[in-house]
């Protein structure tokens, strides 16, 4: 049943949203304080990228980060590590009923960067990275679910081509798996985050996401240095 807001209710819907998701953003980031990495859970108390998403938005992000936080809860309990990749992106693709290429998990290794992408009426969508990825930038968490990925990022225009014609290749079947990536080093910039960081970034495989037989998105693995920073 939607939540209908009327001048007697006044705002506690949203209240309750953004009380919700701050405490979600504080844990998600005490969560990777403990794994060896600082992430900083908002920049402003306010979650003013997030307080602008409809409603509807905030409810999909707050089930977003709360998905990984059960994740990373359940590796902790087991006595695992968030640094094993490619054990941490299988529990989130078979907790969200996602099937990986078979070979793609040969191809990680500990240094690189672990990406998923989903396909929607809006384009693509970032629904994972893993550690090392948290490791190279300095957005905050209320940018990593409640922003756009694609403001958040600069790169030049040959390689956003590049990639999204190799994106393409792979969401429409003409490459039906695992495709080497042959894109030349480039750099990414950082936009309105904290750190405002330079990335080199080195592009290695982009491989298919399937949900129930239908190719539904792609795993991106790369390998990422910060070089500098704008500030």
């Amino acid at each position: 049943m939607p939540i209908l807001l009327n001048e007697s209710s006044g705002n506690a819907p949203v209240s309750e949203s953004l009380s919700q998701f701050r405490l979600q953003c504080l844990s998600y980031a005490e969560h990777l304080k403990e794994a060896g990495v600082t992430i900083l859970p908002y920049q402003d108390e306010s979650l003013p990228l997030f307080s602008a998403l409809p409603l509807e938005a905030q409810v999909k992000a707050r089930a977003a980060i709360q998905a990984d936080l059960s994740i990373f809860d359940s590796i902790k309990n087991e006595g695992s590590k968030l640094r094993d990749s490619s054990m941490h992106v299988w529990r989130f693709l078979r907790s969200s009923e996602l099937t990986p290429e078979s070979d793609i998990f040969d191809k990680i290794t500990d240094d690189d960067v672990v990406e998923v992408y989903l396909a929607d009426e809006h384009g693509q969508r970032q629904i994972f990275r893993n550690l090392k990825f948290l490791e190279c930038v300095s957005l905050t968490v209320e940018q990593l679910y409640g922003m756009d990925w694609r403001v958040s990022t600069q790169r030049e225009p040959q390689y956003e081509k590049a990639i999204f014609d190799a994106a393409m290749s792979i969401m429409t079947g003409e490459v039906p798996g695992t495709l080497p990536l042959q894109i030349a080093p480039h750099y990414v910039q950082e936009l309105n985050s904290p750190g405002l960081f330079t990335l080199l970034i080195t592009m290695k495989y982009l491989s298919p996401i399937r949900y129930h037989g239908r190719v539904v998105g792609a795993l991106v693995i790369n390998h990422s240095q910060v070089v500098g920073t704008l500030k």
